[in-house]
């Protein structure tokens, strides 16, 4: 079932993400399927390691890209978690599951997997890393598209993709500064 509508229940789509046991996986960053797009950004920047970290566990970078957050908490494995874009006068809501969680002194991220009903199938990390006294942020996502309105404008969602991820970047530079 895609997740399109005019009117938003990100709780619905949240309960019925939690009773999903089948994530949905295009291969994986060591082997992507034939057709999986790709996407790799990185930018580092100034600002607190910590403060970065703090945020990404808590949301904060999917918020501040702008992007509606329903979590059933901070991120964890086994985590779920859906994510709202507006997009005109629709609503694309994509439910993930948390599949790894990185969380030491020099890093911090998490992967998540797509659930059925993402508009994308695939898996997407974020990752910060410590760099002397700057952060740096890359995201990794390996994807084919899921549902019909995907698939009918594959370079349309490429472009939100970007867009999103290009947000992701900005974002977490914010929090990590402070802003």
């Amino acid at each position: 079932m895609s997740h399109f509508t005019l009117r938003p229940t990100p709780d619905a789509v949240l309960r019925r993400a939690r009773l999903s046991t089948e994530v949905e996986q295009a291969g994986s960053f060591a082997s992507p399927p034939a057709g999986a797009h790709e996407l790799w950004r990185a930018a580092e920047f100034e600002g607190s390691f910590a403060r970065a970290r703090d945020g990404l566990f808590r949301w904060d970078v999917q918020r501040g890209a702008g992007l509606k957050v329903l979590a059933d908490g901070p991120v964890r494995v086994g985590g779920t978690v859906v994510v709202g874009l507006h997009l005109g006068p629709v609503w694309a809501l994509a439910p993930s599951r948390v599949i790894a969680v990185v969380d030491d002194d020099e890093a911090a991220g998490f992967t998540y997997a797509t659930l059925p009903g993402h508009p994308e199938l695939g898996v997407e990390e974020f990752m910060l890393t410590r760099v002397g006294d700057r952060v740096r942020f890359e995201l990794h996502a390996v994807s084919t598209q899921a549902t019909v309105p995907a698939r009918l404008a594959p370079p349309v969602a490429r472009w939100v993709q970007s867009v999103v991820t290009d947000r992701y970047l900005r974002a977490a530079a914010d929090i990590a500064a402070g802003r």
